[in-house]
């Protein structure tokens, strides 16, 4: 898409090879990148058709945060809370429910049981001194 440079950056077409564009250029930049440098003023677009297309697709919309990446989030503050520390970032959705899963069994299994015991102890009576229980203390001889 042609676009015109306001701020200066570099950026790549291909992915390896950088080139850096310059104020007051007019340069033919990957669809793809249009979106985000739009939001960030590096460019305006002068192409009609360009201009077009990114108002009229939704995928383009640089401010919209997808549904599930929030879903995302609040699944790793979950996983997080639950297991203790933070997901590794590249597991997905049934990754960290199943890890979330084996976390709380593991937390059940662990956990002792803490049921009181409802028995009853039967009362027990004072035991009373007896002669063999209190012999009588024998004086040394003299």
């Amino acid at each position: 898409m042609l676009c015109k440079i306001l701020k200066p950056f570099p950026f790549s077409r291909d992915g390896i090879n950088a080139e850096h564009a310059k104020p007051s250029d007019q340069i033919n930049i990957p669809d793809n990148l249009v979106p985000g440098l739009l939001k960030e003023r590096y460019v305006t677009v002068l192409d009609e058709e360009g201009a077009k297309s990114l108002s009229g697709s939704p995928e383009n919309k640089a401010d919209d945060v997808p549904e599930n990446k929030t879903d995302m989030r609040k699944l790793r503050a979950d996983y997080e809370r639950v297991v203790g520390k933070p997901p590794w970032m590249g597991w997905d959705e049934n990754e960290l429910r199943k890890r979330m899963a084996e976390a709380e069994a593991e937390q059940v299994q662990q956990t002792p049981n803490t049921e009181p015991n409802l028995q009853t102890v039967p009362e027990q009576q004072p035991v009373q001194p007896t002669p063999a229980n209190n012999p009588t203390p024998v004086e040394p001889n003299a």
